[in-house]
């Protein structure tokens, strides 16, 4: 790097070499914060910023969706542990049904909060940019002002806010510092495996009733089944194991129940096989990212999920896994165990 000045003021900055996860800021009264990326503000000379609270309560809330069929049980779970202030999870496979449960909650919490109630999908965003958007969301400054992650702290570990997240890839340091930073906050959040410490609730999602899954199917058609047709949606959703996102599926696309309700009350394991393999067959991929960052990316139903972490480290990790093609049941389990990994790792699976 060279400067060249004119009375002592730099005019000109020559840059050669290669450069990877650096910064370059020129001119001046220049504010940088580093994030995943680097946000660099001009400020002009003498500015001192002066953050003003937004209005309180504020709310981000979901679109209002239908009430959640056979989740009574853990929305009571829920809704008494965020009544007490502690902070708690959904976790499990795609397709099992976190998306609307968190909605549903975000929506009627079942408590108040003074500061309000926001929900956003993360969709893998890294935490700063998550507490970058809660400041937002509380305070207002002229021009737009990124505090940084150590003082941003300063403005939320105050607020008294349910902040409800979807969609979580925290690793466990990233969940740490959410709640660090809006340390008198409630989080909810939903993702593949837990992510928060070990004192919140964590509640793992498996499939539906069977009750409930046949009144979900019936609940997409708009109308109700006779007794031949619920015999057929109930096989149907066991092929699916009962995982909601599926059974929907099969209930938009029109897939087996003609040919179900044609096959009689007692309807053969091929035909059954034949009506959900439009449903079923699909590749899907599980992506985990490169050793080291212990996050783990995934896309499509009824995933198997394994956590992955830097090499030579002893951590929990959790497998959620839902069978939908091979056996009538759904199964999540929990277990403890020590990985060791130093590259990327790419799964294929069909759903």
């Amino acid at each position: 790097m060279f400067g060249r000045s004119v009375r002592g003021r730099a005019r000109a900055v020559e840059f050669s070499g290669e450069f990877e996860h650096s910064q370059v800021v020129v001119g001046e009264h220049n504010t940088l914060n580093r994030y995943e990326g680097t946000v660099v503000q001009v400020l002009p000379a003498g500015a001192v910023l002066m953050p003003e609270p937004q209005p309180r309560p504020q709310t981000r809330l979901p679109r209002a969706g239908p009430e959640p069929l056979g989740r009574e049980r853990e929305l009571e779970m829920i809704r008494e542990a965020l009544a007490r202030g502690q902070s708690t999870e959904f976790y499990g496979p795609p397709g099992i049904g976190k998306t609307a449960l968190l909605a549903h909650v975000a929506r009627a919490p079942g408590a108040a909060w003074a500061d309000g109630v926001v929900h956003a999908r993360v969709g893998g965003q890294p935490v700063e940019d998550v507490l970058q958007w809660l400041f937002e969301v509380f305070w207002t400054t002229k021009p737009r002002w990124a505090p940084g992650p150590l003082r941003i702290r300063e403005y939320l570990r105050q607020l008294r806010v349910l902040v409800v997240l979807d969609d979580v890839e925290f690793s466990a340091d990233d969940a740490t510092a959410l709640l660090d930073a809006v340390e008198h906050s409630t989080i909810l959040i939903g993702g593949i495996e837990p992510h928060l410490e070990p004192t919140a609730r964590a509640v793992a999602l498996a499939g539906l009733p069977v009750d409930a899954a046949v009144a979900a199917y019936a609940r997409c058609l708009r109308r109700s089944l006779d007794r031949s047709e619920e015999r057929a949606v109930a096989q149907l959703v066991e092929r699916l194991g009962f995982v909601p996102a599926l059974v929907l599926a099969a209930a938009a696309a029109g897939v087996g129940l003609g040919v179900l309700v044609a096959g009689g009350g007692s309807t053969p394991t091929a035909t059954v096989t034949r009506a959900v393999t439009p449903i079923t067959s699909r590749p899907r991929t599980v992506t985990s990212t490169a050793a080291g960052t212990g996050t783990t990316r995934v896309t499509g139903l009824g995933a198997t999920v394994t956590r992955t972490v830097p090499a030579t480290t002893t951590s929990t990790s959790t497998t959620v896994t839902t069978t939908t093609t091979t056996t009538t049941s759904t199964t999540v389990t929990t277990s403890t165990s020590t990985t060791v990994t130093t590259s990327t790792t790419t799964t294929t699976i069909i759903q």
